[in-house]
């Protein structure tokens, strides 16, 4: 029995609907509910649009506000000190600011994570910023975009939850530059598991 699916779906949008949210978020025009709801829309369309299309394993947590690899970091709590983050979830204002700096008319000069290709591709990613004295822990709304797909969209049986590798690998090869305490490196080297496991 031969059975359909993919690797992903486009992110965008039809009309580049992700790309005018977010930047109407970074100029103000538009609320952190509103890109979310946008955001959340968009996975739904695009599930659909795959459920009618005839796959049978449709894929979810293809979807990024703006890098994998920076959700990564974000889901364990990786969050560079100079972002002044306090703990709980990480909120849209921090996040971008991990990507892109903030910058305010009141003297406020945080400087962006830095990016990268992916080996000889032209995918950039931001680079995790690890110390060995960062305390990680799961954080980050991320993990419920994985729920949304059981919400009467396809039938749960047939969903694959795909978690992607590259993170997983960027995390593995900035660790080795870095003398983990064992606590965060096993912590670290389960969750690595856990998503190979899951994406094999």
């Amino acid at each position: 029995m031969v059975l359909a699916t993919n690797l992903g779906f486009p992110r965008i949008g039809a009309q580049r609907e992700l790309k005018k949210a977010v930047e109407g978020y970074w100029k103000g025009q538009f609320s952190a509910d509103f890109l979310l709801q946008a955001g959340k829309e968009l996975r739904e369309r695009h599930w659909r649009l795959q459920k009618d299309a005839g796959l049978d394993h449709i894929p979810s947590n293809d979807f990024s506000f703006y890098d994998q690899v920076l959700d990564m970091s974000v889901l364990l709590g990786a969050v560079p000190a100079r972002y002044n983050w306090k703990g709980g979830d990480v909120d849209l204002d921090t996040y971008f600011a991990m990507a892109r700096g903030r910058q305010d008319n009141k003297g406020v000069d945080v400087t962006a994570m830095t990016m990268t290709k992916w080996l000889d591709t032209n995918y950039h990613y931001l680079v995790p910023e690890l110390t060995k004295d960062m305390q990680f822990k799961l954080t980050f709304p991320l993990l419920s975009f994985l729920a949304e797909m059981s919400n009467d969209l396809s039938n749960p049986k047939n969903q694959v939850i795909l978690l992607n590798q590259m993170p997983a690998q960027v995390l593995y090869l900035e660790v080795k530059t870095i003398k983990l305490k064992e606590h965060n490196l096993q912590f670290l080297v389960v969750i690595i598991i856990l998503f190979y496991i899951s994406d094999s």
